[in-house]
Order: C-alpha cells, then structure tokens, then sequence
C-alpha cells in the first residue's frame, strides 16, 4: 500500500512539473554593428554590449531573484552576457556546444550586404520550391551551413534536456538571435525580431514548450 502511494505521488510529481525558461539574446558585438554574418566565429561583445549585459543583469536581478540555474552557449558573446547575471544571482554559468548560432558555412565573416546580393535570388527559389515551411527548412543555398532545422533540433534538444533537469525551477539561458528565433519560430509560426538582450519566457510542461511573453527588459 505505502509503495503504491509512492509511486502515485512520483508519477504525479513528474506530470505535474513544468520549468520556466528565461531565454535571451547576447549584447551586442562589433559584427553586429557592422552587420557581418557572425554564426561560430567568437567575437567577444563591444562596449556597448557590455553595458547591455550589465543592464540586463541588473533587470534580471531586480524581477527574477529566483533564477535556479544559468545555462549559455560556449561563444564567448553569450557567455559574457551570462556572466554579469551570475554575478548578481552568484550562480555558476553551464555552458552548452548546442545553443550556438546557426553555422553559415562559408558565409561567416561576410557583410550582410554581400550576403543578401550573393544568396537572396536562391532564397527566393527555395521558397518557391518549398512553400511549406518546415520542408524548406531541410535545404540550405550556403555551403557547409547547418539548414535551419538541424538548428532547431540541437536547440530544441539541448533545450528539452535542461528543462527535464530543472522540473519545477526558473532557468535562464543565454544564446543568439538565430538560434532562439528559429526555435521560437518553430513554436509561434512567425519569424519574431529580437534585438540585442532581447528575450522571452517560456514555459516546459508535459514534454512541450508554451511561449509566455517576451522579456525585452531593456526596453520595459
């Protein structure tokens, strides 16, 4: 009888549980400035990124002290910006391979501009030959990039995995535009814009993920 009952709480713990995920966007680089395709190359934050993620930091501090935990991608943009919270919350940073930006092959390093006049007659061509979305997402027109959904799988999963982790905690993650865009796409149906220390809250429950609210504490 008293190992049934264990059993009915555990199970009910566990399909009861749901983890709040605070996910942003990194400060701002000099190849954000200058608009060059950034994706795995590490370019640390500027000056102004650094006072972004100092402000955000303070932000987070003052509106949610009861962060459990901080996770980051490995690029030094987004750890940096992770950095200043864990100071204020004094909590370790785990860094994680799999919440990395796009890699756009051959195109990192390269003006935006070059970029578009290079690659915007074949985008439009994929969009043709692939109407529907989460097929298009299987094809890339940039060598050696990643397509946009094995983005969204790394991410997703790496996501999955640390919201099981943390069943009913509050989590901060700090990753990049593309990568939290894309996801985020995935979940709304719509490409959101989010500008440096931009972010939202997400919420992990019963094996799925349910967009709250954006959390673009800069700008509140």
């Amino acid at each position: 009888m008293k190992m049934s009952f264990v059993i009915f709480l555990l199970t009910t713990t566990l399909y009861c549980s749901e983890t709040t995920i605070l996910i942003f966007r990194h400060g701002q680089t000099d190849a954000n400035r200058y608009r060059i395709v950034q994706g795995h190359i590490d370019y640390p934050l500027n000056e102004i990124g650094i006072e972004q993620a100092k402000a955000l930091a303070d932000q987070i501090f003052q509106r949610h002290p009861d962060i459990d935990a901080i996770y980051s991608s490995d690029l030094t943009r987004a750890t940096h910006t992770a950095k200043e919270t864990a100071i204020l919350l004094q909590l370790p940073i785990q860094t994680k391979r799999a919440l990395r930006e796009m890699s756009y092959g051959i195109a990192e390093g390269m003006a935006h501009a070059e970029f578009f006049a290079k690659y915007s007659a074949s985008f439009e061509e994929l969009n043709q030959q692939y109407p529907i979305r989460k097929e298009r997402w299987d094809h890339t027109n940039v060598p050696e990039s990643e397509t946009s959904n094995q983005l969204l799988e790394r991410v997703k999963e790496k996501l999955t995995e640390i919201a099981e982790h943390h069943a009913n905690e509050k989590i901060a993650v700090f990753s990049h535009g593309g990568a939290i865009c894309t996801f985020l796409t995935d979940l709304l149906g719509y490409y959101p814009k989010l500008s440096n220390c931009d972010g939202a809250i997400l919420l992990y429950k019963d094996g799925h993920f349910t967009f709250l609210k954006e959390e673009n504490l800069l700008k509140d």
